[in-house]
């Protein structure tokens, strides 16, 4: 049985995977990095990535 593929996101929304990859991304501590891949996207969806980001409280990796 084929498993079946998510819809895409409706106008306004950012995918799944795109909030996951900015958490990875937050969780590394990299600034520049985050900063980089964020430029990329519409000003839209980094609002919307931040809006997640800041209600899901992301955490960044503990660093030694």
């Amino acid at each position: 049985m084929r498993k079946r593929h998510e819809e895409a996101p409706e106008r306004g929304t950012v995918a799944r995977s795109t909030l996951d990859a900015a958490k990875y991304l937050v969780r590394l501590g990299d600034a520049d990095r985050l900063r980089k891949w964020l430029a990329v996207h519409s000003a839209e969806a980094r609002i919307a990535i931040r809006k997640h980001l800041e209600a899901t409280r992301c955490p960044r990796s503990a660093r030694s």
